[in-house]
């Protein structure tokens, strides 16, 4: 069984550690040059729920050491009143394994080192493929081919293979743009390593987590046109500017972050399916399920995703019913992922005054039916 992965990401490359051991070959071909240009923003909580999969796959152990472990959840208004206090001791509880925030950096440094050699090809874009009774060929931009049995399109919210499969089903952007960064040497008693903060503004948020001791995440939130651009080197100066007067220490915080490790992406969501795929192809992670940031569940579902493939294929001898049967476990799960997601965000970004402050009066009920969603998840 030979598995020819597009997309460097999360997705594809625990996919393509996943399948390798269990004794298959998997290839992951990466349209970037370099890998660094594929890890634009910044960092990702790879909760319990993310966590198990990766302890099955021997890498929960780098993960935690390459991080910070997150156990308490705050959402507060942009004065810094507390709507909601919860732990993340139900997720815990569910998977047995920890919640934990790492950069982007160091999640694919862990990856790629699991790999085996020669299994990571970077500068090959997919545009195209071949379907034939025994497999599949995949065509790339400079006229390079590969051939394998199965293709998974993990190409992100982007993705080639998604269009080609389902023109009419392309991403849409969900109304908010989002500057990333990460501080430098930055450590302040109201925001805890161990907890994962959300600040609540109207149009506005910013979300906190650490992912190494004083190193803070941060991801802030704007409703504002799509398409928008900050001036060269300025993107620091714009968001001080919007999180002016916030409670500190944001401001501080902001200014920890060098400007060259801030970066600004316009937030898009896909729209879900009720397949990812036809014979022996199939998509995964955000080319099939492209998820808002407001759960911080897209690298989750991804690892989920590769963990429930390698269990369809272990089951199934013949290749397109073991993908079948692999969409069959996802689907249901991620569409739910996605419409929470959805939900959330539409909320956290509302700008009427009124319903700004309304909204704190039901944020813990979400978030706690966001977790019982996420427990209840049968494998």
């Amino acid at each position: 069984m030979r598995a020819v992965i597009a997309g460097g990401g999360v997705g594809g490359l625990t996919t393509a550690v996943s399948l390798q051991q269990a004794g298959m070959e998997a290839s992951v071909f990466e349209r970037e040059t370099d890998l660094a240009k594929a890890q634009v923003g910044g960092a990702f909580t790879i909760y319990s729920n993310a966590m198990r999969p990766l302890t099955d796959f021997g890498l929960a152990d780098q993960v935690r050491e390459s991080g910070s472990e997150i156990k308490r959840v705050e959402l507060r208004s942009w004065e810094g009143k507390v709507y909601a206090a919860r732990t993340l001791d139900p997720l815990v509880q569910r998977y047995g394994t920890p919640s934990i925030g790492i950069s982007r950096t160091n999640i694919h440094r862990i990856l790629t080192a699991a790999l085996r050699p020669g299994s990571l090809t970077m500068g090959m874009e997919c545009v195209g493929f071949t379907r034939a009774e025994d497999g599949v060929r995949v065509e790339f931009a400079n006229g390079a081919t590969e051939a394998g049995h199965i293709l998974i399109g993990a190409d992100g919210s982007r993705s080639v293979l998604r269009a080609i499969e389902f023109p009419d089903a392309q991403r849409e952007y969900a109304g908010y743009t989002v500057w990333q960064g990460i501080g430098e040497n930055f450590e302040h008693e109201r925001t805890p390593e161990d907890m994962l903060i959300i600040w609540y503004g109207r149009g506005l948020r910013l979300c906190l987590y650490h992912v190494g001791r004083g190193r803070p995440y941060w991801a802030a939130l704007y409703t504002t046109p799509e398409g928008g651009r900050d001036p060269e080197g300025g993107s620091k100066q714009v968001v001080l500017d919007l999180f002016r007067g916030w409670q500190e220490p944001l401001e501080s915080m902001i200014e920890s972050t060098p400007d060259r490790a801030i970066s600004r992406t316009d937030n898009f969501r896909g729209k879900p399916l009720d397949h990812w795929g036809t014979g022996r192809t199939t998509l995964l992670g955000d080319a099939a399920h492209a998820t808002t940031i407001d759960v911080g569940q897209g690298a989750c579902q991804a690892i989920e995703d590769a963990a429930a493939l390698r269990k369809s294929l272990a089951e199934h001898d013949d290749p397109t019913t073991a993908l079948r049967a692999y969409e069959s476990r996802r689907i249901a799960r991620t569409n739910e992922v996605m419409k929470v997601a959805r939900r959330v965000g539409t909320v956290g970004q509302w700008r009427n005054p009124l319903l700004a402050r309304f909204r704190g009066l039901f944020m813990g009920m979400g978030w706690d039916s966001h977790i019982r969603g996420l427990t209840s998840h049968e494998d």
